[in-house]
């Protein structure tokens, strides 16, 4: 099995190694694929968290402002807590 030429035994250990260069290179871009995705998942769960967050505070403004709307408008109240 071994070739009779020792240039062909050279000749296959260089293309075996090209192949698993192009197989470690191919790993390591799958790798740095994976590691973005996952933090761009994580950013676009953070926004959400953060849009979901502003929008929470944003109703409680409202809600607080027609409380003190309503407060206002009732005699002998005052929007200020004694």
């Amino acid at each position: 099995m071994t070739p009779q030429n020792p240039g062909h035994f050279f000749a296959l250990f260089r293309l075996h190694h090209a192949a698993m260069e192009q197989a470690f290179r191919r790993e390591k871009l799958k790798s740095k694929a994976i590691s973005y995705f996952t933090v761009v998942t994580g950013l676009i769960s953070t926004a959400s968290t953060l849009r979901t967050v502003v929008t929470d505070l944003g109703n409680e403004k409202k809600t607080a402002d027609k409380f003190l709307q309503i407060m206002r408008a009732v005699p002998g109240q005052s929007d200020r807590p004694e």
